[in-house]
């Protein structure tokens, strides 16, 4: 339940352009019989099935100080994305074929001004404009049957929000807030949160606890997409409550965190067994969620984490799918030397309820749960301050190439190594 507003500092600016191209599995082989009883056959490699994909981003952010109490704010950022595939007819057919062309775009726009009425007191106020839209059109035809779909559609959402921040010295603080939101599609409505901090002198232990509420309109791709879409779905509605504590012994050098939180869905959206956007009418999750991290010296830390959960459909008393109930890890953090940060991150995942039976591109037949996942990730951090101002990243995902699915039916990308360079203006 932490404050909800940031602190920028200057201006910014960024851009991201992606093109790629790709093969997809869609023949399938005639004489693999392994399916049954789904009635299916075996997939097997298209060669003509060709995809592009693009994306652009951006956003900057704008800071001015009014005065020795006051500030505004300024941001902006926008994304275009666009998708071709085309799948043309598999000799000896000559009609069976399927093209799509994807359009979708989003913009925010937000304004918000800072108030420091006290050393111990604070406030923000803001606005938010919010704009999606996707438009999308699919031409296919199979075995005769098919046709063309064209979907445009748009929504924009309107909001109003403010948020205080109070502390008295270093025995309390309490945030409070609330947001007002006008969608377009499925009207007004408000979510207020607050949270208190207390500290327990000469323990160092600080409780906490708050309450809030949650409002998630359903997204383009869950209303509009199609064959999958659900055009009637109803935005997910929540309350949470959530209490934990905070440690710090040592002077510091051990910390620990532990959480405990509930929340209780009205309308929770998934997807169903057919792979549709469907509402879940009544839902409640409720779990645990503990850290600890240990200084061993100077440029060394380790650090512990493990959560619990537990949720459940109160309509049907099963299971809500795609959470599991156990998640831990621990990690490794060392700086060698000045401006080298070197991460070694383990993590592993119970297994989790899957709703879906998925059939592999190797013929598997995919039902049941998703099985439990664990991954070894590498990384190192690098400042070249001295020769130029930027920052170097270099990453190992998945170091061990383990064999795991976070969804069924697309395995994970096996050891994956990745480089970035962040220029600092």
């Amino acid at each position: 339940m932490a404050a909800c507003y940031q602190q920028l500092f200057g201006w910014k600016a960024g851009d991201h352009f992606v093109a790629g191209f790709g093969h997809y599995d869609f023949l399938f082989d005639a004489s693999d019989t392994t399916l049954s009883p789904f009635g299916s056959l075996k997939q097997v490699r298209d060669p003509n099935n060709e995809e592009k994909d693009r994306l652009l981003a951006g956003s900057m952010a704008y800071q001015r100080n009014l005065g020795p109490r006051t500030g505004l704010e300024a941001e902006i950022s926008g994304l275009a994305g666009q998708i071709e595939n085309q799948n043309p007819a598999n000799p000896p057919s000559t009609t069976d074929f399927q093209l799509t062309h994807l359009d979708n775009s989003r913009g925010i726009a937000s304004l918000r001004g800072k108030f420091d009425a006290a050393a111990w007191a604070q406030a923000v106020v803001g606005a938010e404009y919010r704009e999606e839209s996707v438009d999308r059109l699919d031409d296919s035809n199979s075995d005769g049957f098919g046709g063309v779909t064209d979907v445009s559609e748009k929504i924009q959402s309107r909001a109003l929000y403010a948020q205080s921040h109070l502390e008295w010295g270093e025995r309390a603080l309490l945030d409070a807030g609330i947001r007002l939101e006008d969608h377009s599609r499925f009207g007004s409505y408000g979510v207020p949160r607050v949270s208190l901090g207390l500290q327990v002198p000469r323990t160092g232990l600080k409780l906490r606890g708050g309450y809030g509420r949650a409002f998630t309109a359903p997204t383009l791709t869950d209303l509009f997409y199609p064959g999958y879409g659900s055009p009637t779905l109803r935005p997910e509605r929540s309350r949470t409550w959530e209490a934990g504590a905070d440690g710090a012994w040592l002077n510091g050098r051990v910390t620990a965190r532990a959480t405990w939180y509930t929340t209780r869905f009205r309308d929770l959206i998934q997807s169903n067994s057919f792979f549709v956007a469907d509402n879940v009418g009544s839902a409640r999750i409720e779990g645990e969620e503990y850290a600890a991290r240990y200084t061993l010296g100077p440029r060394l830390w380790v650090e512990g984490r493990a959560a619990h959960l537990i949720s459940k459909n109160l309509v049907t008393g099963g299971r809500l799918a795609k959470r599991p109930e156990w998640r831990a890890g621990a990690s490794v953090e060392a700086e060698p030397v000045h401006g080298l940060v070197a991460v070694a991150d383990f993590w592993w995942s119970a297994s989790m309820l899957d709703p879906f039976v998925f059939v592999d591109v190797d013929g598997h037949v995919l039902s049941g749960d998703t099985p439990e996942r664990a991954s070894l990730d590498l990384g190192a951090n690098a400042s070249l301050a001295r020769w130029i101002p930027a920052e170097l990243r270099l990453r190992v995902e998945n170091a061990l190439d383990r064999r795991y699915s976070d969804v069924k039916g697309f395995p994970a990308l096996g050891r994956e190594f990745r480089v970035g360079l962040t220029v600092n203006p």
